[in-house]
């Protein structure tokens, strides 16, 4: 802006000096939302991430569950068919108590409901219902037995505690010969195999996996030495068994991730940079116009002293060309400035 141009309306000067801070602030609030939707988009995909895990979890769970139904079904003829097993069915029903596939004992019954055998075999007193027998080791829930026979499909009872601080739960698997019930297979889960030993590497190593009661307490659990991440956690029903209990997934804690972590650092680096550039250039601006205020006040007051003598004054350059006169030398001479 030169001496001579108009000085702004004082709304628009008002205007323009918050023009620059109304422009940082717009600046920095952008920045902020950037640095919040790139974290907000990080948790979104470690969520979805979390909940693929989880139903893969799920699936693999029931698959193994199925399985082990069709298997009890099917060795369910032989195991009610003679007194004494045959050395194939002894071995078939090894390979079904192996950890992996969470069985911890197998029981048929008559049709009664009376226990005709068990692998691993049961004491005498507990094989004929002995009252002071360990309930535990002979997990006959009289209602589901009653409700598998009635609905002539696969049922599960609920988790009571074992000894050795465990908990288990049963599968009652009806077997038909002929269109009619001979009988009940009973396979006994213990459920921290069933949750724990078939779970692969790499989810243990991600995630925290529990089994909570109806009253939420943690009756089965696969621990590290890590902490949980608050953030990412997800809760499903365990279905089968069923009976109110819940798989809480809860993934750990990980490593910093040092690229979102860089990246934010050097937009907030960028953002300090252009503040401090943007006060110094106010700074700078400000001195301008303080100099150029006090220059035009200097100005019109030499200005408004030499229009006001009556001596003419002229200026020449190296030339010699007339480059300045003031109003009395106008007046001598009858020529205009």
């Amino acid at each position: 802006m030169s001496l001579s141009d108009p000085l702004p309306p004082p709304t628009r000067r008002r205007w323009l000096q918050q023009l620059p801070y109304l422009s940082l602030a717009l600046f920095l609030a952008a920045i902020a939302a950037l640095v919040w939707l790139t974290r907000e988009y990080d948790d979104e995909a470690q969520r979805a991430t979390l909940i693929s895990d989880v139903l893969w979890m799920e699936q693999n769970l029931r698959f193994n569950l199925d399985r082990n139904e069709n298997h009890l079904q099917e060795i369910g003829p032989e195991l009610l068919a003679a007194p004494a097993l045959s050395a194939q069915t002894e071995a078939r029903l090894a390979s079904l108590l192996t950890p992996e596939r969470g069985l911890a004992r197998i029981l048929w019954l008559s049709p009664e409901g009376e226990v005709r055998g068990a692998m691993p075999p049961l004491a005498p007193a507990q094989a004929v219902h002995d009252a002071s027998a360990d309930a535990a080791a002979v997990p006959v829930d009289e209602s589901s037995v009653r409700l598998a026979r009635a609905i002539g499909r696969p049922v599960y009872g609920p988790a009571h505690p074992a000894p050795g601080g465990t908990h288990h739960f049963e599968v009652h698997v009806p077997v038909w010969s002929d269109e009619a019930q001979v009988g009940m297979v009973v396979g006994v889960y213990a459920l921290s195999d069933v949750v724990m030993r078939e779970l692969p590497w790499w989810f243990s190593e991600r995630y925290h996996v529990a089994v909570l009661d109806s009253d939420g307490r943690t009756i089965a659990a696969k621990s590290k030495v890590a902490p949980v991440s608050p953030r990412l956690s997800y809760s499903m029903p365990f279905d089968p068994p069923g009976h109110g209990l819940t798989l809480q997934i809860s993934a750990y804690r990980s490593d910093p991730r040092w690229i979102p972590v860089l990246l934010g650092a050097s937009i907030v680096l960028l953002a300090g940079i252009i503040v401090w550039s943007v006060m110094q250039l106010r700074r700078q601006l400000a001195r301008r116009q303080q100099a150029e205020v006090a220059l035009r006040a200097e100005s019109v007051f030499r200005k408004a002293m030499e229009d006001s003598m009556l001596t003419g004054m002229r200026a020449r350059d190296l030339e010699g060309r007339l480059t300045y006169v003031n109003s009395a030398f106008c007046r001598m001479t009858g020529f205009s400035a």
